[in-house]
């Protein structure tokens, strides 16, 4: 089993995020919603806001001047295929609307209110509606895990950790 590290951000300007339609030549989820990253490289595994930030700037141009309030709030760890996964979720702000488009996918800034109208995995899907009903009122950090394609998010206990 190899353990792999993946980092995702949702950039908010005023109200709205900037969300990728993955590429359809993705492997996993092609032509679905997702926010901007990608994997982690084996030098970022024990600083994920380095590799979150190396990510949005190859996917949008934006650099970390241009980035603020940047926010680890979840973290998801799933099984898939033979690797065990630990995905890195940030909310963060940005000043900037210009980017560079990517062959990663297409970006788009979208309001809130239109979030749910676009297709996201299954897993996306549940932890963006945790994060617009409980974690955009909170600074906590979450813990979700799927197991047998059932989600549980529980809140992380930092300081007695």
């Amino acid at each position: 089993m190899h353990i792999l590290s993946v980092v995702v951000a949702f950039l908010r300007n005023q109200n709205k995020y900037l969300l990728m339609k993955r590429a359809k030549t993705k492997k996993h989820y092609p032509n679905v919603w997702d926010g901007v990253g990608g994997g982690a490289e084996s030098f970022e595994l024990s600083e994920p806001t380095n590799a979150i930030l190396r990510e949005i700037f190859e996917e949008t141009g934006f650099g970390s001047m241009h980035i603020s309030n940047l926010a680890l709030r979840y973290l998801h760890i799933n099984k898939h295929d033979s690797n065990l996964v630990n995905h890195y979720i940030f909310f963060a702000d940005t000043d900037k609307t210009d980017f560079w488009q990517t062959d990663e996918g297409v970006l788009s800034w979208i309001i809130k209110d239109d979030f749910f109208n676009r297709e996201f995995s299954p897993t996306m899907k549940a932890l963006l509606e945790h994060y617009f009903t409980v974690g955009i009122n909170t600074e906590d950090l979450y813990l979700f895990s799927t197991y047998e394609g059932k989600n549980s998010i529980l809140p992380f206990d930092t300081e007695n950790c």
